[in-house]
């Protein structure tokens, strides 16, 4: 199980912790709680993603939207 999170991050596309969970067969919580001992033990770090900083962007529609910014993970 672990490996296959591992894998998804090599593949270079974003998925959906939902996405993750339901190609595995798992609840959400449980591979929240495998990313958490990933990271935790230095296979994974969360990635920031860059801020427009309150100024008007038209990247990520970050600062202008009401949702929150997604949270994701990269390999160390």
């Amino acid at each position: 199980m672990l490996n296959d999170l591992l894998n998804a991050l090599d593949s270079g596309k974003t998925v959906s912790l939902r996405e993750i969970a339901a190609k595995q067969h798992r609840s959400i919580e449980a591979v929240k709680a495998e990313i958490a001992y990933l990271e935790h033990q230095g296979y994974i770090k969360r990635t920031v993603l860059p801020s427009c900083q309150g100024k008007k962007c038209y990247g990520c529609k970050g600062c202008a939207s009401p949702l929150p910014l997604p949270l994701m993970w990269e390999k160390t």
